[in-house]
């Protein structure tokens, strides 16, 4: 079909798609810009999207029922500013994936101030900068952390210093309504560690509840 070439044609063909994953080299893509309109498109998946691409996407393409945004990279700020701004009002998910980048600066503070209806968040906090915000968030209900080692925090100081930064931020009265920290992967040595017992505490004071993806909580006993 001529790869990356052909995907407006091939998504012009395909209006029922509920889902889209993208992917490809950065300043390797030579699209045709068309416009193109998937209706009900809810969840669009991007990794390693260069510029162009991104731009006709922003441009050219109709995603009126899109609320579920997947990034496996950060790019550059430019580009995720172009995303928040263009499609934050309807967005009511985003993941972010497990990159470096996403260290380098707050993603999370311009996501939240330009998709006011978010409900739920997720990301690695060891791969992501903890963010400072500096107004209250009303929707966002359920924030989902990833953990994976991170190769670059070698040592234990770092990584609790890492993790206490992001509880800090959850736990915050900037977020009255988030209701769930949901913990994915192995989070053994982390809540065994006798210094995850006053977030827990804290969390259980703000009725902010962390929680197993099966839905059991943590208990600080």
């Amino acid at each position: 079909m001529g790869g990356i070439n052909s995907l407006c044609a091939v998504l012009c063909m395909a209006p029922n798609l509920t889902y889209l994953f993208i992917a490809g080299l950065p300043g390797r893509s030579r699209i045709i810009p068309r416009s193109v309109s998937l209706p009900v498109l809810t969840t669009l998946h991007l990794r390693n999207v260069d510029g162009l691409l991104l731009h006709v996407i922003v441009d050219r393409w109709a995603l009126p029922a899109l609320a579920h945004l997947i990034l496996d990279d950060p790019w550059y700020s430019q580009a995720l500013l172009i995303i928040w701004e263009k499609y934050g009002s309807q967005l009511r998910t985003v993941e972010l994936g497990k990159h470096l980048r996403f260290l380098v600066r707050d993603v999370i503070s311009p996501c939240l101030r330009c998709c006011p209806s978010l409900e739920e968040i997720n990301y690695y906090p060891l791969f992501t900068t903890s963010p400072v915000l500096e107004q209250a968030h009303y929707s966002l209900k359920t924030v989902g952390l990833h953990y994976a080692p991170n190769l670059y925090l070698i040592d234990q100081a770092s990584i609790r210093s890492s993790l206490e930064q992001h509880f800090d931020w959850l736990l915050s009265r900037q977020l009255p309504l988030l209701q769930r920290i949901v913990l994915h992967g192995d989070w053994t040595n982390a809540v065994a560690d006798p210094r995850f017992k006053p977030i827990l505490e804290r969390s259980v004071r703000r009725g902010k509840f962390i929680v197993y993806p099966d839905g059991s909580r943590i208990s600080i006993d």
